[in-house]
């Protein structure tokens, strides 16, 4: 994730604490894309074209309007990035619904459209200060975080923004992943360090998923098949690997800022955006082990 504003930060002690992984990590680096990206927070699987939607900032601050975003796209058989849709500031999560792609900006989601990359309509969320990721139900409801708050917003289609859930438990949500009933919030921790909390999405009703830890800021969150999903740690510069009833699994260390990220299953890849370091590494990802 983006650095957020320093008034919104944990104290300096927490933040600087270091997390102790659970296990030795596994997973190695594929391959690299560099070319074609700049700053880039959040990436994308478009499986329909085979192809990576990057979010970038484009060396911009988190919450300043200053028009420096860019979506870009990139083949996962050439490894190379292209700029595809301007006009953002500083774009950040994103989530496909339907012939669009949604991208959270600030204050504002912005749709483009799959097929071209022309801008198809732009939300304005009254009141939002930090919009970061974004999750589609198989409705096309749209979920989106903010992380400047303890706040989740919901628009379904055809309506408009709403608060969907507001809990101090949603301190800071950031990376955020429908799973079946339920919402997964993979939340940055202002006030404390983060947690993953699912949100049933019929009662709103919140339960922190791994109490434990050990987490410090987290940032992306996906399902990645088997039964388990994928999280960063954007402070501790991890990844891991999440399974009910199993401590946290470290499969990647030092990778300082990664941000928000992506899967391919059936390639067994997590696709990593390093905002600081203007590249996104291709990650390898066994099945967890029986």
């Amino acid at each position: 994730m983006a650095k957020i504003p320093r008034s919104f930060t944990l104290p300096l002690l927490l933040s600087l604490a270091r997390v102790v992984p659970a296990h030795a990590a596994t997973a190695t680096v594929a391959f690299e894309i560099h070319d074609g990206i700049r700053q880039p927070e959040s990436v994308l699987y478009e499986a329909a074209r085979q192809r990576l939607i990057i979010a970038n900032m484009g060396g911009g601050e988190a919450t300043l309007d200053d028009h420096n975003g860019f979506l870009a796209v990139a083949d996962l058989k050439t490894r190379r990035a292209r700029r595809w849709a301007g006009g953002l500031s500083a774009p950040k999560g994103m989530g496909i619904a339907g012939e669009v792609v949604v991208v959270a900006d600030i204050h504002r989601l912005v749709a483009f459209d799959l097929a071209t990359g022309a801008q198809r309509w732009v939300r304005e969320l009254p009141g939002a200060e930090f919009l970061n990721d974004i999750a589609v139900g198989t409705d096309r409801t749209l979920y989106c975080s903010d992380t400047a708050t303890h706040r989740i917003w919901r628009l379904r289609p055809g309506g408009d923004p709403e608060p969907f859930v507001d809990d101090p438990l949603l301190d800071g949500p950031n990376g955020l992943a429908v799973d079946g009933d339920r919402l997964l919030v993979a939340t940055w921790g202002h006030h404390q360090r983060g947690r993953v909390v699912a949100i049933d999405l019929a009662s709103r009703r919140l339960t922190d998923l791994f109490p434990a830890g050990p987490f410090s800021h987290l940032d992306g969150i996906v399902a990645a098949g088997h039964g388990h999903w994928l999280v960063t740690d954007h402070a501790a510069g991890t990844l891991l690997r999440l399974t009910p009833g199993r401590p946290p699994q470290t499969l990647l260390a030092g990778v300082a800022t990664v941000a928000d990220l992506a899967v391919v299953v059936e390639k067994g890849l997590a696709l990593l955006p390093i905002l600081d370091e203007d590249r996104v590494i291709a990650v390898g990802v066994a099945p967890p082990a029986e």
